[in-house]
C-alpha cells in the first residue's frame, strides 16, 4: 500500500491545528470588573450651600422599612444593575466613614471641624453587597471625618464578611492587597490616596490609617510610595494582573494635575495593569498604553467621577463606569479591553445614576 506524504503532511497539520486549539481553548480565561467612581450614601456636613446630609439618608430609611437593603440597592443602582450583577467583580471608592445609628445631632458634634465633613449611612455595607459591590477602596482623604482613626476603625469593622476592602489598616499592612481569584485569574488590587485631611491620616509604624502619600513631590522618593511599589512587585510575582484604586487630582473638575500625572506614570512603570482614579468628581481622560500588535496591555482611568453620591442635591458633573476584561491565554500575551458608559450620577434629584445615551 503506496502513501501519499502529501497527505501524511496534510494530516500531521490539521492534527496539530485541532491540538493547539484545544489547548488554547482550555486554557484560555478571562474575568469582567466594573469599576465606579465615588459613593457617598449618606451626606455633606456643615456646609448648607454644598448639600445636605439627610436628603438621601432619609431616602434610604424610607427604603430599608420597605424591603431592607436589597431595595435601596434596587433603587438607587436601578439604571445600573446589571454593570455590577452581571460582571464578575466590581470596585468603587468608598467616599467617607460610616457612622453609627444615632440621632442626628449626635453625629453631628461628632463631625471632624472641616469643610466638607461627609458619613456613610450604617447600612451602607449591606447596601454595597445587594448591589452587587465585592471590594471598595478606603483610601481617601475623608476617612477621618467621624471621630478621626475611631471612625476608619468603626467602618473597617462593619466591612469586615461583608464587602471587601483595600486601602487602610494598622501600618505597612494599609498598603497591601487584596488579592482575588476571578474566574481562575489571579487579580491584586491596592489603594492609596494622595489626598490627605489631616495631614497625619495615613498609616505607618503600627498606627491605624489610610494607604496615604504625605509628601507633595519627589514621590519616588517617598517611603509610603516605595512601600506600596515593593508590594506591588511581590504581588506581580503571584499575580496574573495588578489594579492601583488612586484618590488624586483636583477636588473638582476634568483638568488633570501634575501630581496626578506623576503618581500614575509611576504606577504604570512599576507595571500595574490597571488604575481606577477618583476624587475630582468629573470625568477625566484615559491613558492607554498598547504593544505593537495593538492588544491594550495597561490602562489609567483618571477620574471615574461620581457613581451614587448623596448629600450634593444640584449639579453633578457627568461620570463614567468602566468594565474592563481581563484576558489570560493559555498561549500568547494577556491584555485589556474595557467598555465605558457615560453616566448623570444625580439628573432628577433622588441620587439614581442615569445612563446617557450617545
Amino acid at each position: 500500500m503506496l502513501f501519499n506524504p502529501n497527505k501524511i503532511l496534510l494530516l500531521v497539520l490539521v492534527l496539530a491545528i485541532a491540538m493547539f486549539t484545544n489547548v488554547y481553548a482550555e486554557g484560555y480565561k478571562s474575568a469582567t470588573i466594573t469599576f465606579g467612581g465615588d459613593v457617598l450614601l449618606g451626606g455633606y456636613y456643615n456646609s448648607p450651600s454644598y448639600g445636605s446630609m439627610v436628603l438621601l439618608t432619609n431616602r434610604i430609611e424610607r427604603f430599608l422599612q420597605h424591603g431592607g437593603p436589597e431595595c435601596v440597592a434596587d433603587s438607587l443602582f436601578s439604571n445600573i444593575r446589571s454593570d455590577f450583577r452581571d460582571v464578575d467583580f466590581s470596585v468603587v471608592n468608598l467616599e467617607g466613614p460610616i457612622t453609627p445609628e444615632l440621632p442626628q445631632e449626635d453625629i453631628e458634634i461628632r463631625m471632624e471641624d472641616k469643610l466638607i465633613p461627609v458619613r456613610q449611612h450604617e447600612k451602607t455595607p449591606e447596601i454595597l453587597k445587594a448591589a452587587g459591590v465585592d471590594l471598595v477602596s478606603l483610601a481617601n482623604n475623608h476617612m477621618f471625618d467621624y471621630l478621626y482613626w475611631t471612625g476608619l476603625e468603626y467602618t473597617i469593622q462593619l466591612l469586615k464578611g461583608k464587602v471587601d476592602f483595600v486601602g487602610a489598616g494598622f501600618g505597612e499592612d494599609a498598603y497591601k492587597p487584596a488579592v482575588k481569584n476571578i474566574n481562575g485569574i489571579n487579580v491584586s488590587f491596592f489603594g492609596i490616596s494622595d489626598i490627605l485631611e489631616p495631614w497625619d491620616m495615613f498609616a505607618y509604624d503600627r498606627k491605624l490609617g489610610i494607604a496615604g502619600i504625605p509628601d507633595t513631590a519627589n514621590y519616588s522618593t517617598n517611603i509610603q510610595m516605595n512601600m506600596l511599589l515593593e508590594n506591588i512587585r511581590e504581588a506581580e510575582m503571584t499575580s496574573d494582573f495588578t489594579v492601583v484604586i488612586l484618590h488624586a487630582g483636583p477636588i473638582s473638575g476634568s483638568e488633570l494635575k501634575e501630581r496626578q500625572l506623576e503618581i500614575v506614570d509611576i504606577l504604570l512603570e512599576s507595571g500595574v495593569d490597571i488604575v481606577a482614579g477618583s476624587h475630582s468628581h468629573y470625568t477625566q481622560p484615559v491613558k492607554e498604553i498598547r504593544n505593537e500588535h495593538n492588544h491594550l496591555q495597561q490602562i489609567a482611568f483618571y477620574g471615574l467621577g461620581n457613581l451614587v453620591f448623596g448629600g450634593r442635591q444640584s449639579f453633578q458633573a457627568e461620570s463614567m463606569i468602566t468594565t474592563v476584561t481581563l484576558h489570560k491565554p493559555a498561549i500568547g500575551e494577556a491584555h485589556l479591553e474595557y467598555l465605558t458608559k457615560r453616566i448623570s450620577p444625580n439628573p432628577d434629584t433622588t441620587f439614581t445614576p442615569v445612563i446617557i445615551s450617545d
